[in-house]
């Protein structure tokens, strides 16, 4: 399961043992879906921000004149 959705082996076993504590026997499918949306929406965030941290250097910060 994942080599398909390219997640590390770790995560998969976490968010499976995750899903099963807290959804049941459900959770086997659920806990993995949560993990990848979780991973998704991560990757895109960084990459939306990924210009804020490189501009952070030309903006004057608050509080200071320039």
């Amino acid at each position: 399961m994942g080599r398909d959705t390219e997640m590390p082996d770790y995560l998969v076993l976490i968010t499976t043992l995750g899903g099963l504590a807290a959804f049941g026997l459900s959770g086997v499918v659920i806990g993995p879906i949560i993990g990848a949306l979780f991973l998704t929406v991560w990757e895109m965030f960084g990459q939306e921000y990924a210009h804020v941290a490189s501009d952070s250097g030309d903006a004057p910060t608050p509080g200071t004149t320039g």
